[in-house]
């Protein structure tokens, strides 16, 4: 998507052209069979053709044909190894007989896959001189991460607004996917959740004022105004 997608991708034909790769964006005609086109094409000094493709998991995506969905909420990286899988499926009848080496860049929220680290790191980061490569490794992962947390802000926008009903539950939109097991079930009853008000648990004895009563024995029996009282007695 435009949103996110495309940003990432822009990034690693940044950090290619950084690195002295010779790079190029949405390449068509590599693939003679179909209609396939890499997102960035690296080309490395000895002349082989890198095709990689980008791709955005969403941990919470929820599909009609899998339940991937649970696992990839639960387990940290599970929906970018994923979605490195996928696009290895994908590309290889196409690439079979190729001069070409593929890489997936699976990324999702908070987290790259660690192909596409590896990738990172021994085709870009390394081309670099040793004192320059901390830094480049650096900026190259705080970039990859900005970008993905701005794509799924966007990402988040565009769906906006989130229809609700009155238990709090997420409702689907039109043409949303349902996963197999069913929607998300909810908390169990009394259990508080995040944007809902807490249900007031004081009593009326919690709530109640005390005050001090006034007794023979209170501190206010020798108020000001009395001891005058007694003062103008003794003069008269």
């Amino acid at each position: 998507s435009s949103q996110w997608h495309d940003p990432i991708r822009d990034v690693y034909a940044s950090l290619g052209r950084m690195a002295n790769l010779r790079t190029r964006t949405e390449v068509t005609g590599m693939v003679a069979d179909n209609s396939k086109r890499p997102d960035v094409v690296f080309t490395t000094d000895d002349g082989t053709e890198i095709l990689t493709d980008v791709i955005t998991c969403c941990p919470v995506k929820m599909s009609a044909s899998s339940n991937d969905c649970a696992k990839s909420a639960a387990i940290v990286g599970y929906a970018a190894a994923e979605g490195h899988k996928l696009k290895d499926r994908l590309w290889a009848p196409s690439l079979h007989g190729l001069p070409y080496q593929f890489q997936a860049l699976a990324h999702e929220i908070g987290r790259i896959s660690e192909a596409s680290l590896d990738f990172l790191e021994t085709r870009i980061i390394q081309r670099l001189p040793a004192n320059d490569r901390q830094r480049f490794r650096t900026y190259a992962h705080q970039h990859l991460a900005a970008t993905t947390a701005l794509g799924t802000a966007r990402v988040i926008r565009s769906y906006l607004p989130i229809r609700r009903d009155t238990t709090g539950r997420v409702l689907p939109r039109t043409g949303d996917a349902i996963p197999p097991l069913g929607s998300v079930p909810l908390p169990p009853p009394g259990q508080f959740r995040r944007g809902t008000p807490r249900q007031p648990t004081c009593t009326a004895a919690h709530t109640t004022t005390t005050t001090t009563p006034t007794t023979l024995n209170s501190p206010r029996e020798t108020s000001p105004p009395q001891q005058a009282a007694v003062v103008r007695g003794g003069v008269g």
